[in-house]
């Protein structure tokens, strides 16, 4: 399997035909136009009064807004998820013809066996011996985490354990280079949008190295998961804030998959906005919304989830594997206008689309992925295994400015539309908008499908990238693998606030010492 190296946003648009993919959706002109919905036009809402009271003007700067009470979490799970990320040069294959005779016939002149192929045909044999050698001098190997979501903390943060203490947050992993460990502790970087952190390892060619063909990244993350239960009612008195704190601002800036990617000329562009903004703009008018923010900014959200809940029908896992050994590569993502004028999209697509959706409402609104763990915790996904297990959900910003608080609320669209055809009423409570039973199962790893920053990577989604020098290689073959167990619980583990503070405290001097 080979694959085309694509630098920063750069996406590589067709998916080899030896994977056995359709490319139209990545190779295709963005639509201009997007098919009026389907279904029959809503009844208008009545938009919920917003309260008379602003907050008063603030003066001076204000320090980090602080978790809601408008998502309330419930019971919680430890999971230890291990992530496997291997890319390898590519692997050589001879295409040889073989001729397979004609087999006897019968005594009645029937043709034994009449399905077996017979005469030429080809023979496809590997040659490891041919599979090049990588040309690095260097390589900086980039995975995320998702540090906290509304249903979910890094274990390190919440308790002080042995296997955590050894690493930041809990956050590990080795990085082979070769048959080499380079590198066992990533750096952290952070700064990003929307909460998104990445863990970075570094690779430096030192004299007498041996040559490589392989790199492999393993990652483990122990994450705890609650159940989590949304207070609607409250949270739609919340009005729009005049101005967004920055973990939230910072998540209405454009992002690959969402609002760009790679056209069909070859140019990396944002994606036209105005099939999104036309469609919004008559989903509000249908429901009687003139002005967005004249109503409260949970209706929105609402609003739209029941809008691209009656105008997608899932369609497909949008996974990419590998023809040769079906082991996973990515996912394939369609432009959020694409999956609008088909109707159709993966899970993955649903959750790219709502996203956008909201974002273009002024909401600020985020892609969380992760994977859907067993109620007994053992292996649930391998590097052959099918889609089952990988999950993907949004979440969308509640600012409560008057009291500096912030939650992020889950709303589950995929599963929504796999349960009804359509929405219930606007005036009742939907299950899986913000209160979401099964989200202690679900095990977040990464808030966005590619790294927000200028790394090389492959033409799909696979969540990683890598700089390297002199140059990333053009031809790789990559996979991903996923495993997840549970971790036992010890009370004398649990930390309280104090004890996080002290114990973050003398982590900081200890590395003022070390340095």
């Amino acid at each position: 399997m080979k694959i085309r190296v694509a630098s920063g946003l750069a996406l590589v648009v067709a998916l080899l035909s030896c994977a056995g993919l359709a490319t139209s959706a990545w190779s295709q002109t963005v639509p201009t136009k997007v098919k009026p919905s389907k279904t029959e036009p809503a009844a208008p809402a009545t938009p919920a009064k917003q309260p008379d009271a602003q907050p008063p003007a603030q003066t001076g700067p204000r320090g980090a807004p602080k978790r809601g009470t408008y998502v309330e979490r419930g019971k919680s799970r430890d999971t230890m998820l291990k992530i496997g990320v291997r890319v390898m040069t590519e692997i050589k294959t001879k295409v040889t013809t073989k001729n397979i005779p004609a087999l006897p016939s019968k005594p009645n002149g029937e043709t034994k066996n009449p399905g077996t192929p017979t005469g030429p045909v080809p023979e496809i044999s590997i040659d490891l011996k041919e599979q090049g050698i990588f040309a690095i001098d260097s390589i900086s190997m980039i995975f995320p985490f998702a540090r906290t979501t509304a249903g979910s903390d890094m274990l390190g943060d919440v308790v002080d354990w042995p296997e955590v203490a050894g690493g930041p947050l809990g956050y590990r992993g080795r990085f082979y280079v070769g048959d080499k460990v380079i590198d066992t502790q990533p750096d952290i970087l952070t700064g990003y949008p929307a909460g998104v952190q990445l863990a970075k390892w570094v690779y430096t060619r030192a004299e007498g190295d041996k040559e490589f063909r392989e790199v492999k990244l393993d990652v483990e993350m122990p994450v705890r998961c609650y159940e989590v239960k949304f207070n609607e009612k409250a949270a739609m008195a919340v009005p729009w804030p005049r101005v967004w704190p920055e973990e939230a601002s910072s998540a209405l800036k454009p992002q690959t998959y969402i609002e760009r990617g790679l056209t069909s000329d070859g140019e990396v562009k944002d994606f036209d906005p105005k099939p999104l903004e036309a469609t919004l703009a008559g989903w509000l008018n249908e429901e009687g919304i003139k002005d967005v923010k004249s109503v409260p900014l949970v209706q929105v959200a609402k609003v739209l989830t029941g809008r691209v809940w009656k105008a997608v029908q899932p369609s497909g896992d949008g996974q990419v594997s590998q023809k040769r050994t079906g082991k996973m590569m990515g996912l394939q993502i369609q432009p959020p206008s694409v999956t609008l004028d088909r109707g159709r999209g993966s899970e993955h697509d649903m959750v790219v689309l709502l996203t956008a959706m909201l974002k273009q409402a002024g909401i600020p609104a985020r892609t969380v992925i992760g994977l859907e763990a067993q109620a007994d915790g053992d292996r649930f996904l391998d590097d052959r295994g099918g889609s089952k297990g990988l999950r993907a959900w949004v979440e969308f910003c509640v600012y409560d400015e008057a009291q500096n608080t912030i939650n992020w609320v889950p709303i589950d669209i995929f599963m929504m539309r796999r349960g009804a055809p359509r929405p219930p009423k606007m005036n009742t409570e939907w299950k899986l908008f913000g209160t979401m039973e099964k989200t202690a199962e679900l095990v977040p790893f990464a808030l966005q499908y590619h790294p927000p920053t200028d790394v090389a990577t492959y033409g799909i989604a696979g969540f990683w990238g890598w700089f390297v020098t002199p140059k990333a290689p053009a031809d790789v073959e990559m996979t991903l693998s996923f495993h997840a167990t549970s971790v036992p619980r010890r009370a004398s583990e649990e930390l309280k606030p104090a004890d996080m503070k002290k114990r973050d405290s003398e982590k900081s001097d200890k590395k003022k010492l070390g340095d």
